[in-house]
């Protein structure tokens, strides 16, 4: 495999303007079509022959960094890597294909896959029109660009592409752009624009939770949580667990759940809430699963267990949410919700944020019980809800 072409690729399309969660997703993809290298040929045996286009046989063989097989486009990307070109050269070739020549569908005459997840156009993928993960972003390029290529394996070559994407702007015949530093909205200061560091590049690693943990359109507007949050007394240190993380830009990601304060998970964060708010150190992290039987051996009781539609809306502090069945809830399939106030105002970590109105589209996001049982939250129907005393 070419991997040393991920870093030069990555930084290549990111000048281009497009998202980082995008392009990790389609780097994922050419790992495994290609391997990242320029030249890869489906067909090598057939020497640069392939399919004339017609009506009853538009696909002939894959070629390049993503295996495209649609005709004119696949002759002509081989004819140029045959013409003398250095390998940057060809890559580059490829890469401007990006997103309207390499998102024209031959067969039907319409760009890309204009009817998978609503992206309409390809560049719709490449801008993130939905604020995904880089891991649901992959999934999007696979099922709506490629449409076949087995997701099973983006595990496998997300880890190759994550280890080599540094965001250093390098790449042949050019440099990208240093990025600025993002800062909190309700920081006044201005900060300089300068180069990330390494730990901050890592931050794309996530808002990596797949897009069914929300749903992505919301429903009836309202049920915004209250500007104001507890201050004092115990759940005023959850509260200042919630503002370290969000000082320290947090990025949601379930790898890297135990470097607090950058990374989290909606489970490492809830166990954090619940030692801060008892007096405890951290010392374990737990799971959906798990966290069940360490909140019961602290003293919160389960007040309700089934359908979240038939779950009251009547809020205490420091009540938690535990949604998927007990046993069944790990990764992707549970979520966690601590409530702050006896208004139901709630705080979470996700890599879907509720947007407004319904939550303040923050990684360490605030939204209110109604509203993630309502409309927003969708991982699982199936809640638990647990009280203190």
């Amino acid at each position: 495999m070419s991997e040393k072409n991920i870093n030069p690729i990555a930084n290549y399309l990111l000048a281009k303007g497009f998202d980082k969660n995008a392009i990790i997703g389609a780097l994922i993809n050419m790992g495994q079509e290609s391997g990242w290298s320029p030249y890869s040929d489906e067909k090598p045996s057939w020497n640069g022959k392939f399919y004339a286009y017609n009506p009853y046989r538009d696909v002939s063989h894959g070629y390049g960094l993503v295996q495209y097989s649609f005709q004119p486009i696949a002759q002509k990307i081989w004819d140029y890597c045959h013409s003398g070109k250095s390998e940057w050269e060809c890559i580059k070739y490829q890469l401007d294909m990006f997103p309207d020549e390499l998102g024209y569908n031959y067969s039907t005459g319409g760009s890309w896959n204009p009817s998978y997840k609503g992206y309409g156009h390809f560049r719709n993928y490449w801008t993130n029109k939905y604020k995904k993960g880089y891991e649901a972003m992959a999934y999007d390029f696979l099922h709506g660009f490629e449409r076949g290529v087995d997701g099973g394996r983006v595990s496998k070559f997300a880890g190759v592409v994550l280890r080599n994407v540094k965001w250093d702007g390098v790449f042949p015949e050019g440099t990208g752009t240093s990025v600025p530093e993002e800062k909190p909205t309700d920081q006044a200061e201005k900060k300089k624009v300068r180069a990330l560091s390494l730990q901050e590049c890592l931050s794309f690693l996530d808002r990596a939770r797949p897009q069914h943990e929300h749903s992505p359109e919301p429903g009836t507007p309202g049920n915004q949580p209250t500007p104001s949050e507890p201050t004092t007394g115990a759940i005023g240190k959850v509260m200042q667990v919630f503002n370290e993380g969000r000082s320290a830009g947090l990025q949601y990601s379930q790898p890297l759940r135990n470097r607090w304060p950058q990374y989290a998970d909606c489970s490492s964060f809830l166990t954090r809430c619940v030692n801060a708010y008892m007096g405890l150190p951290t010392t374990t992290l737990y799971t959906t699963d798990s966290l069940h039987d360490y909140i019961e051996r602290l003293g919160w009781k389960k007040i309700f267990e089934g359908n979240k539609h038939n779950m009251p809306l009547d809020s205490k502090e420091a009540d938690i949410i535990i949604t998927g069945v007990k046993g069944h809830s790990l990764g992707n399939a549970g979520h966690t919700l601590f409530v702050i106030d006896s208004s139901g105002n709630t705080i979470e970590c996700t890599g879907v944020p509720a947007r407004p109105p319904y939550g303040d589209g923050n990684v360490l996001c605030k939204s209110t019980l109604k509203a993630q049982r309502d409309v927003w939250l969708t991982s699982s129907s199936y809640w638990y809800k647990y009280r203190r005393g």
